[in-house]
């Protein structure tokens, strides 16, 4: 175990990418320290090899999040190095290209929410989707039940084991009272997404803590929607600004998906769905502060989506060159 444990920290550091957050069962932090301490904390991109002594002055905060926790640490000497020495290398990968059936080449460093030939803003617009935002404020509202969660259909964070896992037809939009569907117009010509798409959300709810969630998908010109992508953010952890959230007022949260490479063709329409739950994917929010498996009462929580104006609520679609 501790071999295995040394491994990760040097493989972390040869490369100058510090990699500084570790999620450990409580058990093996004391593993982690004894081994951290005796491996002299490293030898960063040439930088200075750290005694014993030194590795003693090992400092780390633990965080907790569920039923984990997160242990942080700073690497001695990082903020020494160069900007050189500071870089992550690229690295050449190969990535399945969904929609086009085909494996292509690309680099590490194209995989991200830019992409390699920029990124696609649509805002959301009472139900569509636009290019442009819209100049007056407008807002839509939904209740989020615990007990009664959004079922998960299709998705890459289910257990293997479970046949919705995958790309699934999804329902028709706006199925439920609380599942906002917003549909683009035909798209003028292909697209590749390529990288990570994110969701930025303006939000309002009535409650100190609540999560939202949101699908990407695609619909065919004879409207069968597939989904491409799908996350999850709660206030206390996906607001962009810091402090508490103070129920009643708008916040901005941004829901951040895992990479892909998604080819959409001509013709057919990007459609988004915004909710607060997607079980079970994710697990179902109390709408409460503090650890959910701590919580064992659920609350109802009022949800606003604002969009336009000075809260334009948007998907941002990561593209990539075309090949």
């Amino acid at each position: 175990m501790k071999g295995n444990i040394l491994g990760r920290l040097l493989r972390n550091t040869s490369f100058c990418h510090f990699n500084t957050n570790y999620i450990l069962p409580t058990h093996m932090k004391k593993q982690l320290m004894s081994v951290a301490v005796a491996a002299s904390l490293l030898t960063a991109c040439g930088g200075a090899q750290k005694t014993t002594a030194e590795a003693e002055k090992f400092d780390y905060t633990v965080e907790q999040f569920a039923d984990l926790q997160i242990l942080r640490y700073k690497v001695p000497g990082f903020e020494e190095l160069t900007l050189k020495q500071k870089e992550i290398p690229t690295q050449r990968i190969r990535a399945y290209e969904i929609g086009a059936d085909r494996w292509i080449d690309s680099v590490s460093d194209g995989l991200g929410e830019k992409g390699t030939a920029g990124s696609m803003t649509l805002y959301l617009d009472e139900k569509t989707l636009r290019e442009d935002a819209p100049e007056r404020e407008k807002t839509r509202n939904y209740t989020f039940d615990p007990a009664t969660p959004v079922e998960s259909i299709g998705g890459e964070a289910l257990l293997h084991t479970m046949p919705q896992i995958g790309s699934h037809l999804q329902m028709e939009p706006d199925y439920r009272e609380d599942v906002l569907s917003f549909v683009s117009e035909p798209l003028e010509e292909t697209c590749t997404l390529n990288g990570k798409a994110s969701v930025r959300l303006f939000v309002e709810s009535d409650c100190e803590d609540t999560a939202f969630t949101a699908k990407i998908m695609e619909v065919t010109p004879e409207g069968k929607a597939y989904n491409i992508r799908s996350s999850i953010a709660t206030l206390e952890q996906g607001k962009t600004e810091a402090g508490a959230y103070e129920p009643g007022s708008v916040a901005e949260v941004q829901i951040t998906m895992w990479n892909i490479v998604y080819t959409i063709p001509k013709g057919s329409r990007i459609r988004v769905d915004v909710s607060s739950s997607d079980f079970p994917q994710y697990h179902v929010h109390s709408n409460q502060k503090g650890l959910w498996s701590e919580k064992t009462e659920n609350k109802i929580a009022h949800q606003t989506i604002h969009m336009g104006g000075k809260a334009a609520s948007c998907v941002i679609l990561p593209l990539m060159k075309k090949q």
